[in-house]
């Protein structure tokens, strides 16, 4: 092989290399130049309703349980058989309705033998009197008799002195006198013995008197007629039973004894407080049966918590209710001047709001003052950084925040005002 073909072999991969590195430059440089990509920022749709500042009378849903005041359980006042129970649990009964009653043959039996005690005591006691009286007459003798043995002892006194008497006439004198007195002391300490005795006999007498009138007492309770209107809430016994003195019979209440007791929480307290405090009254509707009532609040508790205090109220008798009901109402709290009404909706987490200015959102602090009835849907009440007039974003946005660009579109139907 000549030398000229050996060079022109190892020249051509070198030119094929450096032409295709040429085209690949010239593609480069002459391939069309594509544009720059343009980020746009996305816009939010949002409904915005014009704020006005009006009077609303707030409210406060509450919810609460139906208890009575005045719950009685009646027992049995002596050990007898139960001889007549016409209620039942749950049954409501009138005043001058037979509650229960016990065997009469059994109740009479104990008046019976109260009586028979006390007359025993008075027996006894008028016995002792008669005695008394005897020894006092005794007692009346023995001290006449005992003058005249101190006038015979001082008589033979005189003689033995003038030698007219001996000293043993002196000495049986002397004897007799003093088994006299002694005869007067023991008349006198039967006497007080006798006294004792008819304290002891008067003290048991008191006694007799006051056990049959505690018997007459239970014995008029024997037969319980109802006191009132009312309703059973439980029976502890059977008609026929043999009970028990102090066993549980029935355990009633009256219907006008029914409250309903409701948890108030802590913030709406002092405006609650300062109503009653000025006698103005407060009240809470509650719905039965398509009907609408309204419950009027009658006290708070005494005691309160963390959480709140206990309100309690009062019951029209047209409700129908029984211990234990769970009820919701709405508390209605003294009226508020010049407050927002807002759908729920535009609140975020109760403190604050956000009102659009230039397409953009602008947070807003707020104060939650309660709630209100408003197009057949609840309202916030809200107070704060706010300006009649403004637009106030109520479409709920996960998103929100200052600054965030919306779209935005006037809910002309929803308008925050009375």
């Amino acid at each position: 092989m000549s030398i000229k073909s050996r060079a022109l072999k190892l020249l051509l991969p070198l030119v094929i290399v450096v032409l295709a590195v040429a085209g690949f430059q010239y593609l480069k440089k002459t391939k069309p130049q594509t544009p720059p990509a343009q980020i746009q920022e996305r816009a939010w749709t949002v409904e915005l309703m014009s704020l006005h500042p009006a009077d609303w009378q707030p409210e406060v849903v509450l919810y609460g349980t139906v208890a009575s005041h005045q719950r009685i359980v009646y027992q049995a006042p002596l050990a007898a058989q139960l001889s007549a129970m016409p209620i039942k649990a749950g049954q409501a009964f009138k005043q001058g309705e037979l509650l229960f009653a016990l065997d009469q043959k059994e109740i009479d039996l104990y008046r019976v033998n109260a009586q028979a005690e006390r007359s025993e005591v008075q027996a006894q006691l008028q016995a002792e009197q008669k005695l008394q009286q005897v020894e006092r007459q005794r007692l009346t003798k023995e001290q006449a008799l005992l003058a005249l043995r101190q006038a015979e002892f001082k008589r033979n006194q005189d003689l033995q002195q003038r030698n007219l008497a001996s000293e043993s006439n002196v000495d049986q004198v002397r004897d007799a006198l003093v088994r006299q007195e002694l005869a007067v002391m023991n008349s006198q300490l039967a006497i007080d013995q006798q006294q004792a005795k008819i304290a002891q006999l008067n003290a048991r007498l008191a006694k007799a008197e006051v056990n049959l009138a505690r018997t007459e007492l239970s014995i008029n309770r024997s037969a319980q007629i109802a006191p009132f209107d009312g309703r059973v809430l439980a029976v502890h016994a059977a008609e026929g039973e043999t009970l028990a003195a102090n066993a549980r019979i029935l355990e009633v209440y009256p219907l006008n004894s029914l409250e309903l007791k409701a948890k108030l929480p802590v913030a709406y307290r002092e405006t609650v407080e300062q109503a009653l405090n000025t006698g103005l009254s407060v009240q809470a509707q509650f719905t039965q049966f398509g009907e609408s009532f309204y419950l009027t609040l009658e006290r708070l508790a005494g005691e309160t918590s963390a959480s709140g205090i206990e309100a309690i109220f009062s019951l029209d008798s047209d409700l129908v209710a029984r211990p234990g009901d769970l009820w919701s109402i709405n508390l209605q709290l003294p009226k508020l001047s010049s407050v927002y009404a807002v759908p729920y909706s535009a609140v975020y987490g109760n403190q604050q709001v956000y009102v659009v200015e230039d397409n953009r959102l602008v947070r807003r602090d707020i104060a939650l003052l309660g709630e209100v009835s408003h197009q057949d849907r609840k309202w916030a009440l809200v107070k704060g950084d706010l300006q009649a007039g403004e637009s106030l974003s109520i479409t709920r946005l996960p998103n929100a925040i200052s600054g965030l660009l919306v779209k935005p579109q006037m809910a002309d139907a929803m308008r925050g005002q009375p």
